[in-house]
């Protein structure tokens, strides 16, 4: 089935449903005519990674219909659409590339769930930054360890490597060659910086030298990464 993007309220699925539209016609769901169509199948991946943030929920007290979550917590889908055509259209994306051998049933949009932050920890990401935000006003002159407010979210993704395990990194920028050509950073250029130029980040403060790399190659940055 297609979709178009006055079925949805979320700007960046608008805009994502016009720039991969192919053809023109006429939505399956909120009935625009005319307008530029994208099959639903192709905003799979990125609702499945908006709803790996949610867990059914186990009991009718906590849970919450997931479609009402995802309205109160994103504004996902146009007002213009009924609670029946925003269900069909949030079931037929995520059920898209549905395999009936994998053991798991299809996605029931009025079913009961509940973000899994509220399950999991005592406190939100959100929570944790307005704690430490909060330290910070109170006590501008006393350094607050960071990593005392993360320090659960650091242990979960821990991970020990082995020796000689490839990984990947983005760099903005390039060299040229001999012959003027493009070539992406690599060896020493592509590691990471001197402690000298080692500026403050998500995980370390000036001077500190980490190194940032992405879990997974993404397409668009083998252009400018080195193994």
């Amino acid at each position: 089935m297609y979709c178009c993007a006055n079925c949805f309220a979320h700007e960046w699925l608008k805009t994502r449903v016009n720039e991969r539209s192919t053809i023109t016609g006429d939505c399956d769901f909120c009935e625009s005519e005319g307008v530029p169509l994208l099959e639903t199948s192709e905003l799979a991946t990125e609702f499945h990674n908006l709803l790996s943030m949610y867990v059914e929920s186990e009991t009718f007290e906590e849970g919450e219909s997931l479609l009402w979550l995802i309205q109160w917590n994103w504004s996902v889908f146009d007002d213009g659409l009924d609670e029946d055509q925003q269900a069909q259209l949030l079931e037929d994306i995520v059920n898209s590339d549905w395999d009936d051998d994998d053991g798991e049933p299809r996605l029931d949009a009025t079913a009961l769930y509940m973000q899994k932050s509220s399950q999991w920890f005592h406190d939100t990401h959100s929570d944790t930054w307005d704690q430490f935000c909060s330290e910070v006003r109170d006590n501008p002159e006393t350094p607050i360890p960071f990593d005392e407010f993360i320090a659960e979210e650091l242990g979960e993704s821990d991970e020990a490597l082995q020796a000689g395990t490839a990984l990947t990194r983005a760099r903005l920028g390039f060299t040229l060659d001999e012959h003027q050509e493009r070539l992406a950073w690599s060896g020493a250029d592509i590691g990471s910086p001197p402690t000298n130029k080692a500026s403050a980040g998500r995980a370390n403060i000036q001077g500190q030298v980490v190194l940032y790399v992405p879990t997974t190659k993404r397409r668009q940055y083998q252009r400018y990464a080195r193994r």
